[in-house]
């Protein structure tokens, strides 16, 4: 495994399931519609050259969506920097991971809670070794489905 750095470190996440779904549906509907006008026309058309270019924005969009640890904060970026959220890693008082099903919430120090996002197994281990390097002490809890363990 190599050794984790945070420096430019970007961790790719993923949006909640609803819009993820929504998401790769508009991908596959314009491919799709890209595929029969291309496989229907005869002749040179300008729906199947336009369909992969909207379905091309929308891949590199969605593969835009990261988050990234910087001196004294963490930014998470949406659809290749459009929307960017920080949250000083003063205010981040506790994360908190489930092992089912991917979430990860960020709370400040009043419990509020800041944010949710979705990472996978791999992900987390490395966002909580990212965690681990900065100086501000974040508390992280890693829920289990069950609760013998605690």
């Amino acid at each position: 495994m190599k050794p984790i750095s945070s420096k430019n470190q970007k961790i790719p996440f993923s949006l909640d399931p609803a819009y993820q779904l929504i998401w790769r549906s508009l991908i596959w509907f314009f491919l799709l519609i890209a595929i029969f006008s291309a496989s229907t026309y005869q002749a040179l058309n300008w729906i199947t050259p336009v369909s992969i270019l909207f379905s091309g924005i929308l891949f590199s969009l969605k593969k835009g969506t990261y988050l990234k640890f910087e001196s004294s904060s963490l930014s998470l970026h949406y659809f290749l920097g459009l929307k960017k959220l920080d949250y000083p890693l003063n205010q981040i008082k506790e994360v908190r991971m489930s092992e089912s099903n991917r979430i990860v919430q960020l709370y400040s120090d009043d419990a509020a809670l800041l944010d949710t996002f979705y990472l996978s197994k791999k992900q987390q281990k490395v966002f909580t070794e990212l965690l681990k390097k900065h100086p501000y002490k974040v508390t992280v809890f890693i829920e289990s489905e069950r609760m013998e363990e605690e």
